[in-house]
């Protein structure tokens, strides 16, 4: 017990020293930190949203109020490595406001090891105004004009919905008059249905901002008819004569393909329907034609624009099939080899331009029987390679693959000398092993037949 209270004795004596030994390691321990991992102060590289909260209802905001801010933060360089705005929350409460302008601090919590040490701006201008809507009409705005000679009935463009609702701000919503959809023509010469966004406006026409429109969108029919004295007519392209033998007229083409004829309403409902062109000789031809022609109308009928047209008359090869008998070519055969064919030539059947089929002479298809990757002897099924012009292919090989057999040289055997006196009996010779004669099939030529064309 003695013990106990000199012990308490000492420690109360020495309790400055005692006191003043923690006080300096707790200050050398802070210092060490500091040294390792000291504390900064920074901006955030990117802003914080701003979120408006407990709005009371019928009430809305008008403008543009703050909608982001910047922060100046301060924590261990560690913890704002990792750091980034969406661990931050900014608001603004709304909660009492009325209508009016309000000016309120701008409220951010983040992390508890973060001192948040600026908020820019640290205060949003709120406007409150109380909260409308009201049905207005749908108006359409024509924005171009149509070909002419044609006219768009505006008393007759119709539009679903015909009312839509607009709302938003009070002040906002008493200006819109009428929620407008833009239309372009575009070359158009009948009637059509387009869908079209719609644009809150003002009695002087011009957008009102800050309100929504429901629907956002509606669906515009605009009638476009004829103009009376105007006729539209397609031109038709007048030919005389014939290709050359052998070719025919695959396609013809006008440009423009319409044109727009004026004059009184009788005569024009006088008129075929149609306005053709001067007539274009195509006799003996074998290529495209392309001219430009007059086109004929009556003398009390005129032609907006031009008074020509372009036409394009295109002709092309009749289309044949023919059959020729070729024989083989042997390609790549080993030095000494011999080869034997069942057949010395194939029949093959060819399609393309009837022209060409009808000038084919023997050299201009031939027939490659590569035995180049054949390797020592035996029976091997080769497939025979066609050579043909362009434009000419090759419909069937008849047959498409050929047996052949291939035999090699046999080798010499050296001679043994006989001795004197002695009579050897001279052995059957053996016959060397040849080519069996084949009789080919003769060249045959068949008359080219043509694609009758309809």
């Amino acid at each position: 017990m003695r013990l106990l209270r000199a012990f308490v004795q000492d420690i109360w004596n020495n309790l400055d020293s005692f006191v003043l030994a923690l006080f300096l390691a707790i200050v050398v321990w802070l210092m060490a930190v500091q040294q390792e991992d000291p504390i900064v102060t920074r901006e955030l590289a990117e802003p914080v949203p701003v979120e408006y909260v407990n709005l009371a209802p019928g009430l809305t905001i008008f403008g543009d109020p703050v909608d982001k801010v910047y922060l100046t933060v301060r924590a261990q360089r560690s913890i704002l490595e990792s750091l980034n705005s969406s661990a931050f929350q900014a608001r603004v409460d709304l909660k009492g406001l009325s209508t009016g302008v309000h000016t309120v601090p701008i409220q951010v919590v983040g992390p508890k090891d973060v001192k948040v040490l600026r908020v820019r701006p640290p205060k949003a201008v709120v406007h409150i105004e109380p909260l409308a809507q009201k049905y207005v009409p749908v108006r359409v705005e024509i924005l171009d004009v149509p070909p002419l000679g044609y006219m768009v009935r505006t008393d007759a463009i119709t539009t679903e919905p015909m009312s839509v609702t607009v709302k938003g701000p009070a002040t906002q919503v008493d200006k819109v008059k009428a929620a407008v959809g833009e239309v372009f023509i575009q070359g158009r010469r009948s009637t059509f249905t387009t869908r079209v966004i719609l644009s809150p406006r003002d009695e002087e026409n011009l957008p009102v901002f800050d309100v929504v429109v429901e629907p956002p969108t509606a669906s515009v029919t605009v009638p476009i008819e004829q103009q009376p004295g105007y006729l539209e007519v397609p031109v038709v392209p007048r030919t005389v004569g014939k290709p050359a033998p052998g070719y025919r007229v695959s396609s013809i083409d006008v440009d423009p393909p319409t044109v727009t004829l004026r004059g009184s309403p009788e005569t024009l409902q006088q008129l075929p329907g149609y306005v053709e062109t001067e007539p274009l000789d195509i006799s003996g031809a074998t290529g495209d034609i392309v001219e430009r022609l007059p086109l004929k109308v009556p003398s009390n009928v005129s032609i907006l624009g031009s008074k020509t047209v372009q036409v394009t008359v295109r002709i092309t090869p009749l289309e044949g099939g023919k059959t020729v008998v070729r024989p083989l070519k042997l390609q790549g055969l080993p030095d000494g080899a011999k080869v034997i064919l069942p057949i010395h030539s194939v029949q093959i059947i060819l399609a393309g331009p009837l022209p060409k089929l009808n000038n084919l002479k023997p050299e201009d298809v031939q027939v490659i029987l590569d035995l180049s990757q054949v390797k020592g002897e035996g029976i091997f099924t080769l497939r025979p390679q066609v050579l043909t012009p362009a434009d000419v292919q090759v419909e069937t090989v008849i047959p498409e693959e050929i047996q052949v057999e291939v035999r090699m040289p046999t080798p010499t055997p050296t001679s043994t000398a006989t001795p004197a006196g002695t009579m050897t009996p001279s052995p059957v010779g053996t016959p060397l092993l040849t080519t069996p004669t084949v009789t080919p099939l003769p060249n045959i030529y068949v008359t080219p037949t043509p694609i009758s064309t309809p």
